[in-house]
Formats: structure tokens, C-alpha cells, sequence
């Protein structure tokens, strides 16, 4: 009995983050498969058949194409803009961060229960299942704002003895997540169908809705000032927010900041492109299905996390082999891995992927001391 509460107490946001990076991940994943068979089907008005091939496939490919250049490139605009309103709004209303938790959930819920109506009335276009998307994410701030309140939760409600530890188990828990809906979503297609798979997805974010009412404690503060919704919608918080990244510093801190940035945004611009157009390329030119690529992603994905130990424990703990050195390392052989796509021409060449360690950059970065803001 002792031991429960005791578990009780260490646990806040994990079961709820686990369950919602899985929901989240695998309908994602879901959607681009959805998105391509509803366009590349001609006067289909039930689910199809996945191992027939598509009416016209380069239909499917160009209208996914445009989703993902336009929509959800803006679609992620506004999830970084609403992080910077919502936590600043979170700060003046007393450091409120469990309401902007739970309010990403509820909005992937509503979320997976339209994609299920979509899957179940299959004549319905896919441009209707995409602005669902965008309706339901958009007013929520979408995995972004989930992510960034359940890592401020866990920094402020852990001592300072075990809160990098925490936050690094959420991290770890986030990519764990991220194999399991890679190497599931193209196995459950086939299986369960559209319709069942987003039924899961939806049990899911459900089952975290509940988890994180139950666990997550509040921690605000009582305030006695009022503060009021627009106040977080300034558009001098973004300004302030620059102002605080250029101003002067001592020595070169300034210059390391910026760099880190840079660092930053063009690695995720690396990591993002690549996520969108390989699919694709191995639909085109390897003539792959859901299968195959889920199969690929997920020996790709542990093949960085054991890239990442190996740099972490290897060559930091043990070598002390300076950052620079690590991400120059990381770097190399991350185009030499972009280069490898573009030449290769046989399936098998393809398993040859990068055990690399560029994910390990960034974490080893955070553990030094860099000025702070």
C-alpha cells in the first residue's frame, strides 16, 4: 500500500504523455495513408481494399504534397505563436499549466472521432478530413503547446535533486513512443482498417484525458490582480522575446546563443523535410506500401536511439569528446545518409540507414553550461 502512494506521488504527466504521443503519432501517420487514398481513388464509397492499387496515384502524391506544404506548414506557424501567447498567458494567471495539458488532449479526441466518421463515410474528400485537422488543433496549440506544458510541469513539480532526470524520461518516453506508431501504423492499416485504427487512437486520448485529470496536481498560485484573455495575444510578447535573445552580453554569449539557433532550426528543418518527402520517394521510386515503410522507419528510429547512447555514453561519458567534435561527427553523417538516398537504387541497399549519433547533439548541448537568457 505504502508503495502505491509512493508511485502515486512520483507520477504526474507520464501516463498521460505516453498515451498521448501514441495517439498522436499513430494518427499521423494514419493521415497521410488516408489522405493519399482518399485522393487517389476515383467513385469509391467505402473503404478500400489497400493491396489493389490506386486509380491515380500522382493525384494522391500532389494533393499529400499540398497538405503538407501549406497547411500544416502553417498549421505549425500558429502552434509555435500559440506556445508563446499560452505560456505567457500561463504565467500572469499564476502558472495555471494543467489546463493547457489537458486542453491539446481533448482536442485530439474530437479530433480522432471526426477521422473516424471520415473513415466510415469514405466518399467524404479528403480537403474536409484536412480542415478538421486544422480546426481541432489550431484553438488547442496542438502537440506543441502538450509538449512544452508537460516538460514545464515536470520542471517545476520535481526538485532540483531529479528534475533533469524527469524531464529526460520524457524525452526518452517521446521517442519510444514515436518507434512503437512507426512500426504499428502500417500493420494496423492492413489489419484493422481506417476506421478501427483511429477507434483505437480515439480509446487512447481518452484514456490520457483521464490520466491526467487523475495524476497531474495543480500548482498554481493565487493571484490577487485580474488578469484578462487578450493580454495574451500581445504582440509584444514576441518582440520582448527577441529583444531578450539579441541584447549584449558579456564575451561571446550573445554569438553562442544565435548559433544554437541556428543549429537548432536548421536541424529540425532537416529532420521535418525528410519526414514529409521520403515516404513518398519510396512510394515512387521503390514502389513500397505502408508496410514496408513502417518497417524501415522503425529500425531507422532505434538505430538513432542507439546512435544517441553510444555518443552519450561513449564518446561524452567516457572520452570526453567535446560537443563541437560530436555534432561535426553528426553532421557528416547525416549527409552522407541523404546522399545514400539519393543514390540508391536497390531495396536492400536501404537497410544499410544511419546508426547515427546527430540526436545526441542537441542533449549534450543543454548539459553545458550556455548562458542563459
Amino acid at each position: 500500500m505504502f508503495r502505491c502512494f509512493q508511485i502515486k506521488n512520483n507520477v504526474s504527466v507520464e501516463p498521460a504523455y505516453v498515451l498521448y504521443c501514441l495517439a498522436y503519432y499513430l494518427m499521423d501517420l494514419v493521415n497521410t495513408n488516408l489522405y493519399i487514398q482518399k485522393s487517389c481513388r476515383f467513385n469509391t464509397t467505402s473503404e478500400p481494399d489497400l493491396d489493389t492499387p490506386c486509380d491515380d496515384e500522382t493525384k494522391g502524391v500532389i494533393f499529400l504534397t499540398t497538405v503538407n506544404s501549406i497547411y500544416r506548414c502553417s498549421l505549425r506557424i500558429a502552434f509555435t505563436l500559440f506556445g508563446i501567447f499560452f505560456t505567457t498567458w500561463s504565467d500572469k494567471i499564476g502558472g495555471k499549466r494543467k489546463i493547457f495539458i489537458i486542453l491539446p488532449i481533448i482536442a485530439l479526441i474530437l479530433q480522432n472521432f471526426s477521422l473516424c466518421y471520415h473513415a466510415y463515410y469514405w466518399h467524404w474528400p479528403a480537403t474536409f478530413a484536412v480542415w478538421c485537422e486544422i480546426i481541432f488543433q489550431i484553438g488547442s496549440g496542438g502537440n506543441v503547446c502538450f509538449l512544452i506544458f508537460a516538460q514545464i510541469h515536470v520542471f517545476e513539480s520535481s526538485s532540483i535533486e531529479n528534475r533533469t532526470f524527469k524531464s529526460s524520461i520524457l524525452s526518452a518516453l517521446q521517442s519510444i513512443c514515436v518507434v512503437i506508431s512507426s512500426g504499428l501504423s502500417g500493420y494496423l492499416i492492413y489489419k484493422l482498417g481506417f476506421y478501427y485504427t483511429y477507434f483505437l487512437c480515439l480509446i487512447l486520448s481518452i484514456l490520457s484525458l483521464i490520466f491526467s485529470w487523475i495524476l497531474i496536481q495543480d500548482t498554481s498560485k493565487c493571484i490577487k490582480h485580474k488578469a484578462h484573455i487578450y493580454d495574451a495575444f500581445r504582440i509584444t510578447h514576441i518582440i520582448d522575446s527577441f529583444k531578450i535573445v539579441f541584447r549584449k552580453r558579456m564575451t561571446k554569449e550573445r554569438m553562442i546563443i544565435i548559433i544554437l539557433l541556428l543549429i537548432s532550426n536548421l536541424g529540425w528543418f532537416s529532420v521535418s523535410g525528410e519526414r514529409t518527402i521520403l515516404y513518398l520517394y519510396f512510394r515512387y521510386r521503390f514502389n513500397w506500401d505502408e508496410r514496408m515503410y513502417s518497417i524501415f522507419l522503425t529500425f531507422k528510429l532505434i538505430g538513432n536511439i542507439i546512435g544517441t547512447l553510444f555518443c552519450s555514453i561513449i564518446l561524452s561519458k567516457t572520452f570526453k569528446i567535446h560537443d563541437g567534435v560530436i555534432g561535426s561527427f553528426a553532421a557528416f553523417w547525416s549527409t552522407l545518409q541523404a546522399v545514400s538516398y539519393l543514390f540508391a537504387n536497390k531495396t536492400w541497399q536501404l537497410n544499410l540507414r544511419r546508426w547515427q549519433c546527430g540526436g545526441c547533439f542537441g542533449e549534450r548541448i543543454a548539459k553545458e553550461n550556455i548562458p542563459t537568457l
